[in-house]
């Protein structure tokens, strides 16, 4: 292998790294986002044509929306938390896929309720999250 392979392949994970920290921040931007109910912020990562799935109707959609966003925040009563486990981030390129287990609770206004979902998203062209699927767990 040659010097200049080397090379390029340092370059190629370094930004790979770059690039999964970026995924990184984006994952807890939308942590913080929930906790504090700003659904502006929630919203913001989102690219305007991503493919959303939710749990509850409508099941899949496009775009997040930041007033349906909003009345969902409302229906807590105080911070809503989020954790993330077993988050895998792979990137090559412009593309990123990373998927884990995400734990949200609080205090929904018709009881406690925490659960469990499976999250995968898809990054592409690393400026906006493309999109989120959510299987229910509990």
């Amino acid at each position: 292998m040659s010097t200049a392979t080397l090379r390029d392949l340092s370059t190629w994970k370094g930004r790979a790294s770059k690039d999964e920290a970026d995924i990184r921040a984006i994952v807890e931007s939308v942590h913080q986002a929930h906790h504090n109910k700003d659904a502006a912020a929630l919203v913001a990562p989102y690219a305007q044509d991503a493919v959303i799935f939710n749990l509850a109707p409508p099941l899949s959609h496009r775009g997040m929306d930041l007033q349906e966003k909003q009345a969902w925040l409302d229906t807590w009563e105080g911070p809503v938390d989020c954790e993330s486990r077993e988050i895998d981030i792979t990137v090559s390129g412009d593309f990123a896929f990373c998927h884990g287990f995400y734990r949200l609770s609080g205090t929904p206004m018709r009881g406690p309720q925490p659960y469990f979902a499976k999250v995968m998203t898809i990054f592409v062209g690393m400026d906006s999250l493309l999109g989120k699927e959510f299987e229910a767990g509990s």
